[in-house]
């Protein structure tokens, strides 16, 4: 079922907080969604389109060429397909959406959110264990140590979901840096009420 959905599980997480559980990982809507507890999280839609440019088009060797309009028409689809599915979450009572900029390097945070949705208790061992595995910084070396190995299909490592092509600094605003004007101006008027509602400024 998950393979013919495109979902991922990470059976990491699964053992680390909730033993008795499945935790699923997906980029669509699904309709056993509608009955399960979910957790979306969004990020400001410039810095959003930002990583999947560099996710899908842009090598590593570039990364100081700046998007333009033209760039973005090249992951345009792919973009809307995400807004396509934020849509169908937005208004269901069963998903908690968390902003990007309330969790970036904040692991407390997470940990709060997970305790109070789950209704569970993260030891101190755990919380300290999951912070020095997935902060960035430790997430960059161990895709640099491990990305030959057989559990990378080629995009993500299969057991902890980390992807291999865009975990760069994460950081807030990056657009701002890496985006042409013209072409921020254009995702401005284009997407106004997304990024208005999104609680983010033109």
């Amino acid at each position: 079922l998950r393979s013919r959905l495109g979902l991922a599980r990470s059976d990491t997480c699964r053992r680390t907080w909730c033993p008795n559980c499945s935790i699923i990982k997906t980029h669509i809507y699904l309709p056993l969604m509608e009955n399960i507890v979910t957790i979306g999280t969004y990020r400001d839609p410039r810095d959003s389109i930002i990583s999947i440019w560099r996710a899908i088009i842009l090598d590593k060797k570039d990364l100081k060429v700046k998007m333009s309009l033209k760039d973005f028409k090249l992951i345009k689809k792919r973009w809307d397909d995400i807004i396509n599915n934020y849509n169908l979450f937005k208004n269901k009572n069963n998903v908690f959406f968390v902003k990007y900029e309330n969790f970036y390097n904040n692991f407390n945070y997470v940990y709060d959110l997970v305790e109070q949705i789950y209704n569970i208790k993260l030891s101190n061992s755990i919380k300290e264990k999951c912070c020095d595995k997935y902060k960035i910084e430790n997430v960059s070396k161990y895709i640099k140590t491990n990305l030959n190995d057989k559990n990378f299909n080629g995009f993500h490592d299969k057991n902890t979901l980390l992807h291999n092509k865009h975990i760069f600094k994460g950081e807030i605003g990056g657009y701002k840096k890496y985006m042409k004007k013209e072409l921020i101006y254009y995702i401005n008027n284009k997407y106004t009420d997304l990024i208005l509602d999104w609680g983010y400024k033109l």
